[in-house]
């Protein structure tokens, strides 16, 4: 079976991400978890480094809001897979 990165972009998401990471991360079909944090003003990085620190993710953490367009972007350029799958935080 092909090798898969997902790829969660986030913005001010603190009261749901930590479950769609963990969901995600859990996945047997997932390879790779790339965590585009999209400069979130609210608890979003803090939940991504605690979660870092407990469980194999990539956490990208950007200075400044640039648009979903952008994080998701940034997320395919760090993928180490080909099959890229996206997630909504």
């Amino acid at each position: 079976m092909e090798k898969v990165s997902a790829i969660i972009c986030v913005f001010n998401e603190e009261k749901t991400l930590r479950n769609v990471i963990l969901s995600v991360a859990h996945n047997q079909h997932i390879d790779e978890v790339i965590v585009v944090n999209d400069g979130s003003t609210d608890n979003s990085k803090e939940i991504i480094d605690s979660l870092h620190e407990q469980i194999s993710i990539k956490p990208i953490h950007l200075p400044q809001n640039k648009g979903k367009g952008f994080a998701m972007a940034v997320g395919v350029e760090n993928a180490k897979n080909e099959i890229i799958f996206f997630i909504d935080a």
